[in-house]
């Protein structure tokens, strides 16, 4: 990957749609992200855009 392509991927944005499984009703929530975020960056953002605080019950 040229140094240019890695600068245009990070002005790309994705909308992502996270879906809670068995609630009801549907709890949702929508982020834009940019295309160039790594899983671990995904998780950080996914963790208090639905309420959870990276622990487990």
């Amino acid at each position: 990957m040229k140094p240019q392509d890695a600068a245009g991927s990070f002005a790309e944005i994705a909308s992502v749609r996270i879906e809670l499984k068995d609630t009801d009703p549907l709890i949702w929530r929508e982020v834009e992200v940019p295309t160039s975020i790594t899983l671990k960056v995904l998780h950080d953002i996914v963790q208090p855009t639905v309420g959870w605080m990276d622990y487990h019950l």
